[in-house]
């Protein structure tokens, strides 16, 4: 007879490294409270979280089963999540050329515990665990056919420190409790005095929303980026074509995106230019067509 399950909270040793035991019950109470305090900014945290833990998911799997192909590891990653309790992978195709996955799933405990609850649909914690782990399967840098960077606030430029003075003023009005005055300095700063008319006009109610998910933006997102970094030997690593896209309009607001999209065509020799009319950082807000059209052209070729 099977051993029987080890009861939650307890730990256990998988290939000698210890794993706590959790049910689906307490994940699920968790996702709701995420979503319940975070709004709509929850399904990003919880999609983020999803997304690490299924890359972790596939060294395990690679780790403990060794998958001799990429369709004999979505085998063992769909057995290892229905022990426990997390979906039922019902069916799956895999094409590893082409770097395209398609799995349909059977109960998904996320959405089970959304439903019975009436707190609407949702299965954001899973796409994301999905996501990382096939991202890790498949693991094939070549798939990406291009890359276009609208407009990366690249702070290492010399008004770098200009933009950081005043991100650092709207935190400031954010940690004093005032959201609607911190969001609106912050969207001065990166997107210029005037943007509340392209915003309202293209996003009805955006930016009652923004206050809303104030606390996930300064609290989680702003932190992040401030982490991140991006180096010229970093850019030498992609040899894929590369649009880099600035708003006309945008270093009136700010010089550093001019400064950014210079430096980032000379980091990337294969960089194509393109400067969007009659728009600044919020680019395919203020002019969508253009910004689409540009787009399209660029993946056409690429």
């Amino acid at each position: 007879m099977p051993p029987e399950p080890a009861p939650p909270g307890s730990l256990i040793q998988i290939d000698g490294i210890p794993h706590m035991v959790v049910n689906t019950e307490s994940v699920a109470v968790i996702i709701s409270q995420v979503m319940k305090t975070l709004g709509r900014g929850g399904e990003a945290i919880l999609y983020s979280a999803g997304f690490e833990i299924g890359q972790g998911a596939h060294s395990m799997v690679a780790r403990i089963y060794s998958p001799q192909t990429p369709e004999e590891g979505l085998d063992w990653f769909g057995r290892h999540f229905r022990g426990l309790g997390h979906f039922d992978l019902r069916s799956r195709s895999l094409d590893a050329d082409r770097g395209k996955v398609i799995l349909t799933l059977d109960r998904s405990f996320e959405t089970q515990y959304r439903d019975a609850r009436k707190e609407g649909r949702g299965c954001h914690y899973v796409r994301g665990l999905i996501a990382g782990f096939v991202s890790a399967l498949l693991d094939q840098p070549d798939a990406v056919a291009s890359l276009s960077l609208l407009e990366p606030a690249l702070l290492a430029v010399a008004s770098g420190p200009q933009l950081l003075e005043q991100i650092e003023r709207t935190v400031q009005m954010y940690e004093a409790g005032d959201k609607a005055a911190a969001v609106d300095a912050f969207l001065q700063a990166a997107c210029g005095k005037t943007y509340r008319t392209a915003v309202e006009r293209a996003l009805p109610g955006a930016m009652e929303q923004a206050v809303v998910d104030a606390d996930t933006f300064f609290g989680v997102e702003l932190p992040s980026i401030g982490e991140w970094t991006f180096s010229r030997e970093d850019a030498a690593r992609i040899k894929q074509p590369v649009l880099a896209v600035l708003g006309a309009d945008s270093d009136a607001d700010w010089p550093g995106f001019g400064e950014g999209h210079r430096l980032l065509l000379e980091w990337f020799p294969q960089a194509r230019p393109f400067v969007l009319r009659r728009a600044a950082h919020l680019l395919q807000v203020q002019n969508p067509r253009d910004m689409a059209q540009g787009l399209a052209a660029f993946f056409e070729g690429n």
